[in-house]
């Protein structure tokens, strides 16, 4: 083997991960539970194409409490662990008042599925704007490929 291979084969052996020989663009599928709005208590589902992707979450516990939210974010520095800027609306309705939002959130989701999202929202409704947003919870993720 000439020198230039065994360089070329040792700079691959180096560069290679298992991340690395998947499309960065391979989707991940999250399914969660959340406290935190929009109703309180929350069934989540989310889709991620490498760092772009959207999330759903919602509940309806009668007429008194039930509440829906989308979102779209863009996931700025996770390889296991996801930190990601997410845009979000919602709308919420709480036995002692009800809340059409949009804002902005930091999401951070752990490699143990650990979920934590904070951010601020201005909407209108019965609570003063601008309103904090808060969720915890765990998201189950798996790849799709």
């Amino acid at each position: 083997m000439t020198r230039l291979g065994l360089t070329s084969l040792l700079a691959a052996t180096l560069a290679w991960s298992p991340r690395a020989t998947a499309s960065p663009w391979a989707p991940t599928l999250e399914v969660g539970l959340s406290l935190g709005l929009p109703a309180g208590i929350n069934t989540g589902l989310g889709l991620w194409a490498g760092r772009l992707g959207v999330r759903a979450w919602g509940c309806y516990l009668g007429p008194a409490i039930h509440g829906v939210q989308l979102g779209a974010g863009f996931d700025f520095a996770g390889e296991r662990t996801s930190n990601a800027v997410m845009l979000i609306v919602g709308y919420s309705r709480l036995t002692f008042g009800e809340w059409a939002y949009g804002g902005v959130a930091y999401d951070l989701r752990t490699d143990l599925g650990f979920f934590f999202e904070l951010g601020m929202t201005v909407g209108y409704g019965s609570f003063s704007s601008p309103q904090l947003h808060l969720q915890l919870g765990y998201l189950w993720h798996t790849d799709l490929y």
